[in-house]
Order: C-alpha cells, then structure tokens, then sequence
C-alpha cells in the first residue's frame, strides 16, 4: 500500500510538470501578437545555513533550511502574461513555479486582475491582488528587480494577509519634479493561515510622493477577520487588525539608502512589527551594499471559555464551593486542583546583519553573493528568551529576466 501512494505521488507529481510543459509553449505562441506579451522571471539560489533555520526567500511561503546542507529550495521561474484586450481594458496575471525542500512542485500565483486604464492617469484593477503594505510585496518573487540576495520584508507579507480579492485604483500625479501616487482598494482578505483566520473584509490606502532621487511612501490597511481554533470553534467572529508602513529611498553621491518599517495592532491573528536600514554603494557593475533588519511577531495566547483541555490535574472537576468536604476546625479544605491550561505561545525576534554584492552580469541577468548572520530569539510573556537560535547563512544566486 505504502509503495502505491508512492507511485501515485510520482505520477501527480509528473503530470502537473508535464502539463505546464504546453501552457508555457502556448503562452510564448500567443507572444507573437501585438496586443499580448509574456516575459519569464527566474532565480537560481544556493544557500548554505549553519545551523537549522527558517529562511525569508524569494519562494514562498518561507523555506526551512537543514544545517551544513547546501539547498537550492528559493529558487524558481515564472511567468508575466500582459494582454491589451483594447486601448483602455487588460488583462495581467503573474505567477511562478518552484520545489518544496521535499522536492514537491509548487505553483503561486502574485497577482490577476483585469485593469481599466481611464486616462489622465488614473487606473483601476479588479481580482487578486497583493496587499501593498510595503513597497516591495508585488515584485518579491522577481529576484532581479532588488539589490539584495532576498527579499528584506518579512515572509508572510502584511501580517499573513499577503493578498485579496477585489478593487484597487490608483491616481498619479506629476507636477515638474514632483510625482505622487495615490492608491486605495477595498476587498476581500485572504491569510496564510486558512484553517484558523479567514479573512472577511480588507480596505487600505497608500500614498507616494518622489522628488529627484528621493521617495517617500506610506501605507494604512485594515482587514476583518473570523478567527477560529483547528477544531472550527470560532473565538472571534469579529476579529480585526490595523497596520501601517512608511518606507524611504535617498540616493547622494553615488550612495542609496533605503530605510523602512511597519507596524500591526490585531485582536487575535499574531502581530508583526519590522524595520529595515541599507545602504548601497554601486562601483562599476559591481554594486556592494550593506543591511540589517529587525522583524519581530507577538503570538497572542488562545483562550476559548469551557476549553474541554482546560481539566484540573487529576482529570476531575473541582468541586463546588457548597460541596467541599467539611472540616473539623483543625484542617483546612483541600485547595483547589490547579488547571492544565495549554502553555502560552512564545513570541519571535528575529535580527539579521547582511553584507553582499551585486553584479550586472549583462541587461537581462544579475549575480549576487551574500553573507548573513541571523539570530532568533523566542521569548515568553515575561521577556525571558526560552530559546536561542543564532547561525551564519551564505547565498549566491543568478537571476534574471527573458
């Protein structure tokens, strides 16, 4: 029996790369018309980690890397279809392909949406879309369109509602030198974590202004959520979370800094707080930078009235207070046997100091190497770090465009 689900997870497994085999041929077919057009993204990632860690890459979700092993799990190719339906309504969808550590395929899809293009510079999108608490959520999957090796913003996006389902417009504005973008949508959210938080309603507004060669952009999103244990007992049926970023780019002789950060206040979904400095400085092809960024997730402790697992010691309910044993003057009652409730969940913090390079390779393709120390701490209620996880990674990727 075990050597049949083995053969049968081969076949699934070949069958779905069998027939991406004639989607991507078809899609390059339909390249040759005027009104659509298909470009192919891929990064090639090779990762060394010294120690066992969770790794924010370009993958997703986020990727668990086996010590003193070499794994080229963040790598992945995809897919940009662009199709002109007429001169103001098209079509975009973007996805990508990439293997599990267990070497089982996965299929993501960023964003696809119908957009309408009004004029005058101003847009509306309709269909999956990334919720654009930071500036680089949409583009994370394209390794080559940022300077680091992986992406700086945390793994599961703006606190794991990483896309929606809905309307999203956006107005720009030039005047000289002076360019702002507006940006506003409201929806349906979807989060990572399905099976306990499902998403209801989301609404966000985003605004960018850029002078020169500085920019600077904020965001503020709200979702509604239901929020619910494995076994479907809903806590909360009314849960929501607020976050808000603010991110910056200056460049001045020759050197870019980016500065960035964002914050989250949820009634029972984890909170995720993250903040990041870099400093790039190009020589030649050759453009070596630096960085270091903080991210941090505060779990909340799951407290659900007539928990059947909330039992005494003994397995037995303590007894009313007008059924305790009487006593004789000389002996006091029994105490109360103490609850076993569950332990509360520990909160992360997680620091990584990066130092690496960039090399244009040529227009269409970049390498990169990259030196990381990354510590992790889980910490409990009191603020004693329970555990302590702090290793070197090296990176070296090839990425590129087609």
């Amino acid at each position: 029996m075990q050597a049949f689900s083995s053969t049968k997870a081969l076949i699934k497994t070949f069958s779905k790369n069998f027939l991406l085999i004639p989607c991507i041929y078809s899609f390059y077919s339909l390249a040759s018309s005027n009104d659509i057009s298909v470009n192919g993204f891929y990064t090639i990632d090779a990762t060394y980690a010294e120690k066992n860690v969770e790794l924010i890459g370009t993958a997703q979700p986020s990727r668990d890397l086996d010590a003193s092993d070499i794994q080229f799990s963040n790598s992945l190719i995809g897919a940009q279809l662009n199709y002109q339906i007429n001169d103001n309504l098209f079509l975009s969808i973007l996805g990508d392909i990439s293997l599990t550590p267990r070497d089982e395929v996965e299929t993501n899809i960023s964003w696809a949406y119908i957009g309408y293009d009004f004029g005058d510079d101003l847009m509306a999108r309709v269909g999956q879309l990334q919720t654009p608490l930071l500036k680089g959520t949409e583009l994370r999957t394209i390794g080559i369109s940022r300077i680091w090796a992986r992406p700086i913003i945390p793994g599961n996006g703006s606190s794991g509602f990483n896309d929606f389902v809905g309307l999203d417009l956006v107005k720009k504005n030039s005047s000289g030198q002076h360019h702002w973008m507006f940006q506003g949508g409201i929806g349906k959210a979807e989060h990572e974590q399905s099976q306990m938080i499902d998403g209801k309603s989301m609404t966000y507004v985003a605004a960018q202004y850029q002078y020169q060669d500085f920019w600077l952009r904020t965001a503020l999103v709200n979702a509604q959520y239901e929020f619910k244990t494995l076994d479907e007992r809903v806590i909360d049926d009314n849960a929501s979370i607020n976050m808000l970023s603010m991110e910056s780019e200056y460049a001045f002789n020759s050197i870019t800094v980016n500065v960035g950060g964002s914050i989250g206040q949820s009634d029972q979904s984890p909170e995720d707080s993250m903040a990041y400095a870099s400093l790039n400085y190009p020589l030649g092809d050759i453009t070596p930078y630096v960085y270091v960024s903080y991210r941090a997730q505060d779990v909340k402790p799951l407290d659900v009235e007539g928990d059947d697992s909330q039992q005494p010691n003994d397995n037995r309910p303590p007894p009313p207070d007008g059924d305790r044993p009487p006593t004789d003057g000389n002996r006091p009652p029994p105490p109360e046997q103490p609850l076993n409730r569950p332990a509360p969940p520990l909160d992360n913090e997680i620091v990584s100091w990066s130092v690496g390079a960039r090399w244009f390779w040529s227009e269409s393709t970049v390498v990169k190497a990259q030196f990381e120390l990354l510590n992790k701490d889980s910490i409990n209620n009191d603020g004693v770090v329970q555990n302590s996880n702090k290793g070197n990674l090296i990176t070296l990727t090839i990425e590129g465009i087609f």
